[in-house]
């Protein structure tokens, strides 16, 4: 029963498609595809996806024999043999579909190909696959085999606007079809099934590995197959297969991963198409294979390629280089033009000063998400810098640029910026030994001079306190991949060694800039089909996912966005935007080459309210750079120059600062609330979330009072002119039961020395008995009851004293007027103009020897006449 129904319904659904199909009679009278065409957000053209398909028609006589048998192996092996459809395929394709069975290989003969692209509209229905597979049948009664694979040879796409094997030939290699040699025709072969993707001229032409060297060795992986056995996302698939060379040359190891071509050729011997020795040759010949350049008009190249593939994974590939589509996208073309002209701008002195060949540059709206410039490489068109892959869009090592995100986790941990850590020589987990960039150790120092200075033994122990497993959370909610399993990430991560997307990094950093709320990255604002009707639109932000604490997204962007707490000179100069109040924070990747470590991924990531924009410079395989390279020479110039054009006409903006933040005054070297015994000097005011406020009290001074003689702890017998309050700070490590933490502080601070300890011991130089002993003066002129007249009174005194002389302090009338600290001790004192004729007046001095002990002697005088005295 249920089987008549079925059978019914089929019969009613031919019924009712019978009409609509196309006379296959007349070959010429196809359905014509239209192009699709990319616009900027101001509707102006970036690129057609093909216009006129870029065709030329030859017999399959012209096409050598090995190149349709390489299209046969990898399309349709039976396609002499069937009658135009695999039933048995469909069948499994739709028992599939229904998840009732195991995925099953494609469907579709070469015939019902050649139908679909010919006389059908791309939209996949069950009508317009029972369509196919009407025309399918027809088309094999109609035609012979060879006219229906010449047909098929000569409409097959091969990308942009490159369709039929002739053109590909001539495109990719500059020749005929006629001449293609048994590796070219395996290429061309393997290139239909995706065109985008495996394109000669893409990201993917070649098969790659996504683990570095270290990473290789540590595993010790040595094949292709152990590669796929422990995670086949280790190995992205591309055209051509490539060998990579790991280690050095003690344990050197050659790795080949295979591409489609590869499988291609397998399929070829597989089927006795080709023998084992021309599959061999074939295969050294392919991983060499030349492509000729090909260059197309297209504005935003990188961009309008990444558009296209979001289009295909949407629409289907059919569907978005026939379908006539309109899209509108996100590009802002005055900050694309900006974008390309700086990352140009620097691609000459970047290659000569630092050996950097290339640069990449992304610029998004925090508050939306929309991409508003994409820049892949300095040269869409330079294969030699492999120009045409979209750097934004290839994970690398984004190394302190990373830092944020780190500091970020430990303010949702409860630190704040003004924590104390002490950058120190460290070690942690016993073996892990971080260096700061210029090999200097500074102390204690809190979080915010850690963040600003990019200092990287602090940031480690950031990444401690925050907890990695932590840090990795945090940066996969704000939209940075990290693809390795979680323990595969250590300390090292805190300095960026966990490989992210430009794109992602930028939009991470928009999540500071727009108060913890991360808004998906947009591409597309409209995409219309070929009658004007609406097939998607933008409506804002769907999205608007709170990520990050407001109050810690506040601490991140109060840090990064203090030019006074940057580095002075150049750094300050390059990361602060004149007009704007922008965040900013440089990145350099290094890896070691002997006993030096040289840099290979540089990046510079900042932010306004309304734009935010990252750079990366560096060689697309990874190479070395200069050893002067870094963050803010290689890529801080390119961001620099963008961001003045792109906020020149923007206002300054504050960033949001959102309830619970708070001020408090705490010890600038401990950052906990001051003490009694905490000096003035050292209390300052910090910026708080309100879950991180302190509650400690700083207990690392000791007031005491100390004889400045003996340098002992004052006595009742220590005269008052011998005391000094003196406060004593112990060093402490945040973590003092931590032995790794607490030794290295105690080392720097024995190094520096500043170990001082409190003393115990009492002053024995003024006991009852020295005090006894004090020093002899008395005045010698002028005379006592002298007469003096002004403006000046010299005054000399007799001394003796044991212990030596200090210093006499000179009195006129109770006020001391002068000081003598050297011999012979001579006092000049003034006299008022204004003071009475025959007035009297005291002058007293005070001797205080080397021991602080005093004694005085005083005379009086009366004011005479106005002389020289």
């Amino acid at each position: 029963m249920v089987l008549g129904a079925f059978v019914t319904a089929v019969v009613v659904l031919v019924l009712m498609v019978f009409p609509s199909l196309p006379d296959i009679d007349n070959i010429q009278n196809l359905v014509a595809a239209q192009s699709s065409a990319i616009y900027d957000r101001e509707d102006n053209l970036l690129y057609t996806i093909h216009g006129e398909e870029n065709r030329k028609i030859i017999s399959l006589d012209e096409i050598p024999q090995h190149a349709v048998l390489a299209v046969l192996a990898i399309e349709d092996d039976e396609f002499y043999s069937h009658r135009g459809v695999d039933f048995a395929a469909i069948l499994k394709a739709l028992c599939s579909e229904l998840r009732i069975c195991s995925q099953p290989r494609g469907g579709s003969t070469i015939t019902q190909q050649f139908v679909k692209n010919a006389f059908l509209s791309p939209e996949r229905t069950y009508s317009r696959k029972l369509k196919e597979i009407i025309l399918a049948l027809r088309l094999e009664r109609r035609f012979s085999k060879d006219e229906i694979l010449g047909m098929y040879l000569n409409r097959i796409p091969f990308g942009s606007s490159i369709y039929g094997i002739e053109r590909a030939s001539t495109t990719f290699f500059g020749k005929p079809a006629s001449e293609l040699t048994l590796t070219e025709g395996a290429v061309l072969a393997a290139i239909p099934k995706a065109p985008t993707y495996f394109s000669p001229y893409g990201n993917n032409k070649h098969a790659s590995i996504n683990l570095d060297s270290e990473e290789i060795i540590k595993m010790d992986i040595r094949s292709e197959q152990e590669l796929i056995r422990i995670n086949p996302d280790f190995i992205d698939k591309g055209l051509l297969g490539k060998t990579y060379i790991f280690g050095e040359e003690e344990d050197q190891r050659e790795i080949y991963v295979k591409g489609r071509v590869d499988f291609v050729l397998g399929r070829m011997e597989e089927l006795g198409y080709i023998s084992e020795e021309e599959h061999s040759h074939a295969i050294q010949e392919a991983e060499n294979v030349e492509f000729i350049p090909f260059i197309e008009e297209i504005k935003a190249p990188h961009f309008v390629m990444y558009v296209r593939q979001l289009l295909e994974e949407k629409y289907g590939k059919e569907q978005t280089e026939k379908g006539g589509l309109k899209v509108t996208t996100t590009i802002d073309p005055e900050l694309q033009e900006a974008a390309e002209e700086a990352v140009v701008k620097y691609a000459e002195s970047n290659l000569t000063n630092y050996k950097a060949s290339n640069a990449s540059l992304v610029a998004t709206d925090p508050n939306n998400g929309q991409i508003l410039a994409m820049v892949g490489s300095v040269d869409y068109w330079n294969d030699e810098i492999d120009g045409k892959v979209n750097v934004a869009l290839r994970p690398r090592l984004p190394g302190s640029s990373f830092k944020p995100i780190v500091y970020a986790a430990a303010f949702l941990q409860g630190y704040a910026p003004s924590t104390v850590v002490y950058d120190v020589k460290t070690k942690f987990s016993g073996w892990y030994e971080p260096e700061n960039y210029d090999g200097e150790f500074r102390g204690p120092v809190p979080f915010r001079q850690g963040l600003a200075h990019s200092l990287n033994i602090p940031s480690v122990k950031a990444g401690f306190l925050a907890g990695i497993p932590n840090v990795v959370d945090l940066a996969r909610k704000m939209g940075i991949q990290l693809n390795q399993p979680d323990d595969w990430y250590g300390l090292s991560l805190a300095l960026g060694a966990g490989e992210a997307r430009l794109l992602d990094m930028v939009s991470a950093f928009g999540i500071f800039a727009n108060g913890g709320y991360k808004m998906d990255s947009v591409a597309i604002l409209k995409v219309e089909d070929r009658n004007g009707n609406i097939l998607e639109e933008y409506q804002g932000p769907q999205n608007r996912n709170l990520i990050l604490d407001p109050q810690v997204a506040y601490l991140v962007n109060h840090i990064l966005s203090d030019a006074e707490a940057r580095p002075e000179g150049w750094w300050r100069q390059r990361l602060s935007i004149p007009g704007q109040v922008n965040g900013a924070k440089t990145g350099t990747s290094n890896k070691e080459k002997g006993e030096i470590n040289i840099p290979f991924d540089t990046w510079t990531i900042g932010y306004t309210k309304r734009i935010a924009a990252g750079v990366w410079a560096g060689n697309n395989d990874g190479s070395y750079l200069g050893w002067k390279a870094s963050g803010l020479d290689t890529a801080g110039g390119i961001w620099h120059d963008f961001m003045v054009e792109a906020t020149k006409d923007l206002p300054r903006e504050e960033f949001e600062r959102p309830e619970g933040i708070k001020w408090v005054r705490i010890s600038e070297k401990t950052g906990k609330l001051p003490s009694e015994h905490t000096p003035e000097e050292v209390i300052k005011t910090g910026v708080f979330a309100s879950f991180s406020v302190p509650g400690e009290y700083d207990t690392s001074y000791h007031l005491v009072e100390i004889d400045k003689a003996s340098g002992k702890l004052a006595t009742e017998y220590t005269p008052e002119s011998a005391i000094e309050e003196k406060a004593f700070f112990e060093h402490h490590s945040i973590l003092p039961d931590n032995t790794n933490w607490e030794s290295a502080v105690r080392e720097w601070a024995k190094e520096n020395n500043e170990d001082e300890e409190v003393p115990t011991e009492y002053d024995d130089v003024h006991t009852p008995e020295t005090m006894k002993i004090k020093p002899q003066i008395s005045i010698i002129s002028p005379k006592n009851l002298a007469t003096v007249s002004a403006p000046y009174v010299g005054v000399w005194a007799k001394t003796e004293s044991k212990a030596g002389i200090d210093h006499i302090e000179y009195y006129w009338d109770g006020e001391l007027q002068y000081t003598a600290t050297t011999a012979p001790y001579k006092g000049t004192l003034e006299i008022s103009k204004r003071l009475k004729k025959g007035s009297e007046h005291t002058i007293e001095a005070v001797v205080f020897d080397s021991l602080y002990r005093t004694n005085r002697s005083s005379i009086k005088v009366k004011i005479g006449d106005d002389k020289v005295n």
